[in-house]
């Protein structure tokens, strides 16, 4: 009788959970207002899956690295992202006419603090660009593209 107790509050726990995320839509996407200080801007996510990312990078005058602020979605941390960069050029209308990938997508991003990326934080997040290419334009504008595959999870999470 225990056992069957036990499978119907489970069951019940994951199903008014998936209801509640139905209702709700996709509110891991959406940006909380930061009320303890109303001065700081919001800033604004892409979400893709475990991951969103501002649009917003820094790029140094070398350009050797690209940094990128993420955002953790998951319940677990993050160890390592696997992603593409592109360096995107825009016409005068705004039409994107042509892109070129300006990282190694087989070489994880790292968090400028080192360590995990923590459940439902903010990190910045270095990619590495690719020496070979000819030297990539400060100017330009980039994106970052992460797939949900390309997240991996630390497999010890720290309390």
């Amino acid at each position: 009788m225990k056992e069957i107790a036990k499978q119907l509050r489970l069951c019940f726990w994951v199903y008014s959970l998936t209801l509640g995320l139905w209702i709700q839509g996709n509110s891991l996407a959406l940006a909380q207002e930061n009320k303890d200080n109303p001065d700081e801007k919001e800033v604004e996510f892409v979400n893709f899956g475990y991951v969103s990312v501002s649009p917003k990078y820094k790029i140094g005058p070398r350009a050797k690295r690209i940094i990128f602020k993420i955002k953790n979605n998951a319940t677990r941390s993050i160890q390592s992202i696997f992603a593409w960069v592109y360096e995107i050029k825009k016409e005068d209308d705004g039409q994107v006419s042509e892109f070129r990938l300006v990282n190694n997508p087989n070489k994880s991003g790292l968090p400028i603090k080192g360590g995990t990326h923590e459940p439902s934080t903010e990190e910045q997040w270095s990619f590495p660009l690719i020496a070979a290419n000819p030297p990539v334009d400060p100017s330009k504008q980039f994106t970052l593209l992460v797939d949900p595959r390309g997240v991996r999870f630390a497999t010890i999470e720290k309390y």
